[in-house]
C-alpha cells in the first residue's frame, strides 16, 4: 500500500447519513465562497454575518477546515476516519476505506506513527435531482510537529 500524499483530494463517503440540513449548509458555504472569489467581492457585502464569516474562513484557508478523527471503536472497521466540520459542529462523512486507494487506512497508520493530519473541505458537487446528498471532496494536509 502506498504512502499518504500531502495535498491529496479525497471524495467522502457516508455523507447520506448526515442530516440533510447540515450538508446543505456546508455545500452553500462552499458555493458562496466560489462565487465571491470569482466575482472579486467581499463576503460581508451581501451575506448575513455568520455566513460571511464562514465564507471568509473558506477563502482564507483554501477550503473549510475539517478535523480527521480516527474511530477505532466503530463496529464496521478498526480504521474508520470520521471527518468533522468544527464550524458546523457536525460530522460530515468518512474517508473511504474500500475505494480510492484506501485513504482511511493510510490516515489511521499515519496518525498511529505520530503524524498530524487535517483537511480542508474544498468542493461540494451538487446535482439538481439530489441536492441533499452532494459529493464532498476534502484535501488532506500534513501538519508536521514543530
Amino acid at each position: 500500500m502506498g504512502r499518504l500524499v500531502d495535498g491529496s483530494i479525497v471524495k467522502l463517503v457516508g455523507v447520506s447519513f448526515v442530516p440533510p440540513a447540515h450538508i446543505r449548509q456546508v455545500a452553500e458555504v462552499l458555493r458562496d465562497a466560489e462565487y465571491v472569489k470569482a466575482q472579486g467581492m467581499r463576503p460581508k457585502t451581501w451575506l448575513q454575518p455568520r455566513a460571511a464569516a464562514l465564507v471568509q474562513c473558506v477563502l482564507d484557508n483554501d477550503g473549510l477546515p475539517v478535523r480527521l478523527k480516527h474511530n477505532p471503536d466503530n463496529l464496521h472497521s478498526d480504521c474508520v476516519v470520521e471527518v468533522w466540520a468544527p464550524a458546523f459542529r457536525t460530522m460530515i462523512g468518512h474517508l473511504p476505506e474500500k475505494t480510492f486507494g484506501n485513504p482511511a487506512r493510510k490516515v489511521t497508520e499515519a496518525l498511529a506513527e505520530g503524524q498530524r493530519w487535517e483537511g480542508r473541505l474544498v468542493k461540494a458537487l451538487i446535482h439538481d435531482r439530489n441536492p441533499d446528498n452532494p459529493g464532498l471532496q476534502v484535501r488532506l494536509i500534513r501538519r508536521d510537529s514543530c
